[in-house]
């Protein structure tokens, strides 16, 4: 045995090769392929495409099979700054992958020890950051109007008084979470219309959501006692369109009232030759299906279905924009999709026949009416936009038409979570330029101490630091409480929560419980039933509607569909890697066909994860089970007041603990002897993180192991029987 100098056990350091496995494929590749084809191959999925060309046969096919796509994504990209990997283009007409002499070497010497996840924590999350815009300075002018206005003023910080008397022709306004926004922006007005002289009537503000706007017309009625014209896109869009829309249409068009849409669907699903039944079959997995009656996935589909729809028109009707994102998916998905593809067709033209339109097609309709007839723009002294991190192309498009002298956005880019349905983050950014003055909130008015540093923490890796921020910093006086715990299974998690709910003291209307997925809500949801605790589901399909719970009612929640709300006592639950960054989406159809090109996913679900966190405002508790989500890396960890590893009590949890972990050694065993009888490594059987994403799904059926990252159609076809046997003997 060797000891180190200090008197310890010298243990052999353990050594990673999956940058091996990665050149070992290339080279058995009879020819070099792309990105995104490698890293199917690479994770073995099976798709017409890798079976024509005989792929799924090569001998390393799926050797990454456990990790997710966008840590192999994220791994190549380091091998590629490594000068490991070469980007080439074949035959001058796209880029391949290919081993640089490097790499040649590396696979005889193995000098190297990677592994996926943790260069991409190592290399990605601990890198010094740097703030990528300049702040306006407070100047003497400044402080001189703070004095003058103080009767005004003298509740907000100086940052929000920058905000406020700012008299820049363009201004961003960076607000961080709970950093008083809507305060800033509706005072804003207040002090324009008050001590600037600026005719109200020439005012225009803009809001996301019916009930942002009428906070907004509240807040504004309480200070000034004036009618300020506070509009969403959509709203802003319907009214210019009904008094002007006869300039574009042949004939007339009204706006397709709920009923009508749903009628119109449900014809185009039969047109294209399914019953509803089998449609829906289609296009949501079977474990989404899962306890589920029609009514509840028809209307789950018409909330990815008009999103889709927004795109298509969005496009320009361009069908190659779907049909460029549709060519490498596996036969199933492709099939799916284009199914999608026919219904938007054949439901445009349905809705073109009976002179009807949505919201899809409101804001371009008003924009080609702006472009045709510029005569016609409304215009305004100032517009005043909120959320402006959530723009879409088509909304800053009919901005810059309408061109007032004045503009004022606010939001947060680190809260910037609907790039998967169309929105495009980056547009705060640009909107930066010479003429800018950039002001930014960072004092939080709604989290604890512990809260603010842990989602600093947790956003700071932004971007690999770029695009990152000022930290926030707390105005309460608390220190409040943060937790990370581990528990042995996602039933011991529900059991433990509900079991901690039952023992808080704050009202039940103040504590949420927040799920990346709809589907993660299920087990608490059993559970609080079995328990007797009342709730308040909030769906990303129900986001829109204003939900209140009552007193003695907890709020089970998506993360999308919290954003905006807060509560005293804030449960994120399910934090592991196959949530955050999320492995099986509820909307995955919507962010497959709506998604921008420059759309980074990972990127995006790192954003939701602070979404999330920064909705407590005294104490939030993080739980997980199997592997941590990759934001949880050590310095987001040290954060925590309390961070462990918790055994549910309950006998249940005991019960269902024993459970897996026999599962496991079963499976275990069956692969060793199987790839003994093959001989072939195990890893070619299923990886360990594919045995783990089995344990934790428990498929029932042929279909659900189809959901097993890391096992694709090949696999489930030679072994999937035997798997299911050993999981549910």
């Amino acid at each position: 045995m060797k000891f180190n100098k200090d008197g310890s056990l010298s243990a052999p350091k353990k050594i990673f090769r999956d940058h091996i496995l990665i050149f070992q494929l290339i080279s058995e590749l009879d020819f070099p392929v792309g990105k995104k084809l490698l890293i199917k191959i690479l994770r073995g999925e099976v798709n017409e495409r890798i079976r024509r060309l005989g792929l799924d046969k090569k001998i390393h096919f799926g050797v990454l099979g456990g990790y997710q796509e966008l840590e192999i994504s994220n791994f190549l990209e380091f091998l590629i700054r490594k000068n490991l990997l070469v980007v080439s283009l074949e035959k001058n007409r796209y880029p391949v992958i290919t081993l640089s002499p490097s790499a040649e070497k590396e696979i005889l010497e193995r000098k190297f020890s990677f592994r996926a996840d943790e260069v991409l924590v190592k290399d990605f999350v601990d890198k010094p950051l740097a703030v990528s815009y300049s702040v306006s300075p407070i100047t003497d002018i400044d402080k001189k109007l703070f004095s003058e206005f103080d009767f005004f003023l003298s509740k907000f910080t100086d940052e929000q008084k920058k905000a406020i008397v700012d008299s820049s022709k363009k201004i961003l306004c960076i607000a961080g979470a709970g950093s008083g926004k809507t305060s800033v922006l509706t005072n804003k007005i207040a002090f324009l219309v008050r001590f600037l002289g600026v005719d109200p009537n020439k005012i225009l503000a803009i809001t996301f959501t019916r009930k942002a706007r009428f906070e907004m017309l509240d807040r504004l009625k309480n200070i000034l006692d004036l009618d300020i014209r506070v509009e969403t896109f959509n709203s802003f869009a319907e009214k210019e369109l009904l008094s002007k829309g006869h300039l574009i249409y042949k004939s007339d068009k009204r706006m397709c009232s709920n009923k009508e849409f749903f009628s119109i669907v449900l014809q185009g699903i039969s047109n294209i030759g399914f019953d509803l039944d089998i449609f829906l079959e289609h296009y949501f997995t079977s474990r989404e299906r899962r306890g589920k009656e029609q009514r509840e996935l028809f209307f789950s589909f018409l909330y990815d279905f008009r999103a889709i729809l927004d795109s298509y028109y969005s496009s320009g009707k361009d069908e190659n924009f779907f049909k460029k994102k549709i060519f490498d998916l596996k036969l199933s998905e492709r099939t799916t999709a284009e199914n999608i593809l026919k219904l938007v067709t054949f439901v445009d033209e349905e809705l073109e026949l009976r002179g009807l339109r949505t919201f899809s097609n409101q804001l371009i309709d008003l924009i080609r009416l702006y472009l045709e007839f510029p005569e016609h723009i409304k215009r305004f002294e100032w517009i005043l936009v909120d959320e402006y991190q959530d723009v879409n192309d088509d909304q800053v498009k009919l901005i810059e038409l309408i061109n007032p002298p004045n503009i004022f956005v606010v939001g947060d880019p680190r809260q910037s979570i609907y790039s998967w349905r169309g929105a495009n983050s980056k547009k705060i950014f640009e909107f930066i330029d010479k003429d800018t003055s950039v002001v930014e909130l960072t004092t939080n008015f709604r989290s604890s101490k512990s809260v603010v540093n842990i989602a600093n923490e947790i956003i700071k890796a932004s971007n690999r630091g770029r695009n990152s921020f000022h930290p926030l910093k707390s105005a309460k006086d608390i220190e409040g409480l943060v937790s990370i715990v581990k528990f042995s299974s996602e039933d011991s998690e529900a059991i433990a929560v509900v079991s901690q709910i039952k023992e808080l003291a704050c009202p039940r209307n103040e504590i949420f419980v927040l799920s990346r997925t709809n589907k993660g809500l299920n087990k608490i949801r059993e559970v609080c039933d079995r328990e007797g605790i009342r709730y308040l589901i909030r769906t990303d399909e129900k986001r829109d509607l204003e939900l209140s719970p009552s007193v003695d009612q907890i709020t089970l929640s998506t993360v999308h569909a919290i954003k905006g709300l807060e509560a005293e006592i804030v449960f994120v639950i399910g934090a592991n890697m196959n949530n955050y960054p999320c492995k099986s989406k509820d909307h995955r159809f919507v962010e497959l066909l709506s998604s921008k090109p420059e759309y980074d996913s990972f990127e995006e679900e790192r954003r939701l994860f602070y979404v999330a966190c920064t909705r407590a405002k005294k104490e939030l508790r993080i739980s997980y089970n199997g592997a941590p989500s990759v934001f949880l890396n050590k310095n987001v960890v040290a954060c925590a007041s309390h961070s462990g590893v918790e055994q549910g009590s309950h006998l249940s949890a005991k019960k269902s603990l024993d459970r897996v972990e026999e599962q496991r050694s079963a499976l275990k065993r069956w692969r060793f002897l199987e790839s003994s009888e093959r001989n072939i490594p195990a890893y070619m059987i299923f990886s360990d993180r594919a045995l783990e994403h089995l344990l934790e799904l428990q498929p029932l059926t042929i279909e659900e192991l189809l959901e097993v990252n890391g096992l694709g159609k090949t696999k489930v076809r030679e072994f999937g029987q035997d798997i299911l046997n050993i999981l549910h003997r």
